[in-house]
């Protein structure tokens, strides 16, 4: 066969390759000069991001006969919370039972302990959806409550869909889901907008920011701002199900939360006076990052959260000095979702060596990371809840090609980082 090559032809031939080739140096000068995610030394942190003076954390090395013993009792803790019908139906927690049960498998090594979540997961979603359907407990809900209500619906469908598409369901959960679905799409014809289905204008709302004194002290304001994680989240999880019938501009919504939480002014640690308003701010940053990756599933890239990075690296050792161990454990989870261990980074070492100082001996002469102190059954919960995430290895695998959850996520990470002004249309 005989080709015919035009001067044309070759010029651009050759500035294609020309193109190529300084995308490549671009990338290439990019990653010599870009700063390494994790951080190994103390002298290769900033300064804001070292210990304080007189800060003294146990050598890896010494604490590492007892962590494979304190991540087994966080798991034991986390079953018998599960195990405990009361707990998951009559104490109004057991969206977040079953939440904690999956959050904790997720990105973790392929194991026994992973199978048992799992299977725990299962069991839980079918006893919450029992309860749903043989109680008649949707005849409760409008367009307007299916988010704000007491009925986990959010939750419970959008995990459902994971395990099914994951392969752990059988024919019942099957059943049960596809009766779960029906339910909810017969509320969703309900709304006649996005905002009956939020429960508010989202724009109007999202466009505007407090002043920054409110922002230092107010608690409402903080429980104003994690509250949008929460709807976020649970839009995000009723979007990955492609049978559900949402409202339009449902993904738009959780692109402005994206935008919203970018744009706000957090302020770090030694701008406050009041310890519990840095814990409430701190825990937004968080779960904005939880929101990015998914509850854990996903890893995680500076490029798309750089406040939730820098705000992690320069307060650390403030949430550490605070004695917070719910917050220094999400604090070490979400520098594992950036893909940071105790192998290539010092403030994994130093949280995690802080953090066996709490697995203690209770009354009985059993370990434990209850602290005795928690009054209610969810703050027993989120305990273990947050120091598996801060103990777990963090291994993470590719989206499957068909997992809305992560393409919806994507969508609007990139929506949110094309709007150069927000408009209100």
């Amino acid at each position: 066969m005989l080709i015919l090559c035009t001067s044309k032809t070759l010029k651009s031939v050759a500035q294609q390759l020309i193109n190529i080739m300084l995308k490549q140096i671009t990338f290439l000068i990019l990653a010599l000069h870009a700063k390494p995610l994790c951080v190994n030394r103390n002298n290769e942190l900033k300064e804001s991001w070292k210990p304080f003076e007189g800060m003294e954390f146990e050598p890896f090395h010494k604490i590492n006969k007892l962590y494979n013993k304190a991540l087994e009792t966080a798991f034991d803790e986390l079953q018998k919370i599960t195990f405990n019908k009361t707990n998951v139906l009559y104490e109004g927690i057991g969206g977040e039972i079953l939440e904690a049960n999956l959050d904790s498998h997720f990105a973790m090594r392929d194991s026994v302990r992973k199978d048992v979540l799992i299977k725990n997961s299962v069991k839980i979603y079918q006893m919450l959806g029992d309860d749903y359907i043989k109680n008649k407990r949707f005849d409760e809900l409008t367009c307007s409550s299916i988010l704000t209500g007491q009925l986990e619906v959010a939750m419970v469908v959008g995990y459902g869909n994971y395990l099914q598409e994951e392969g752990h369901f059988n024919e019942e959960n099957n059943a049960t889901q596809q009766e779960l679905v029906d339910l909810t799409n017969k509320v969703l014809q309900e709304c006649t907008s996005i905002d009956e289905f939020l429960g508010f204008d989202f724009k109007r709302r999202l466009s505007k920011f407090p002043s920054y004194n409110r922002i230092l002290s107010s608690r409402r304001q903080m429980d104003k701002i994690f509250n949008y994680f929460v709807l976020g989240y649970d839009v995000l999880n009723l979007l990955s199900n492609p049978k559900l019938k949402l409202p339009e501009k449902s993904l738009e919504f959780v692109a402005w939360i994206f935008w919203y939480y970018r744009e706000y002014d957090f302020p770090y640690a030694y701008e406050y006076d009041w310890k519990k308003v840095f814990d409430d701010n701190s825990f937004v940053v968080t779960h904005w990052g939880y929101l990015l990756s998914g509850q854990g599933r996903y890893k995680i890239f500076r490029k798309d959260s750089p406040l939730v990075y820098n705000y992690v690296r320069d307060n650390f050792y403030d949430a550490i000095q605070y004695g917070d161990m719910d917050l220094v454990s999400e604090f070490i989870d979400i520098l594992r979702e950036y893909g940071c261990n105790q192998q290539n980074d010092q403030q994994i070492r130093h949280g995690l060596s802080w953090l066996m100082t709490r697995y203690r001996k209770n009354s009985a002469g059993q370990f434990t990371w209850l602290q005795g102190n928690e009054e209610i059954v969810y703050d027993r919960l989120h305990v273990v809840w947050t120091v598996i995430g801060a103990l777990k290895d963090h291994v993470f695998k590719s989206p499957r090609t068909n997992d809305l959850f992560y393409q919806n996520i994507q969508a609007a990470i990139k929506m949110s980082s094309d709007w150069k002004t927000i408009s209100m249309n």
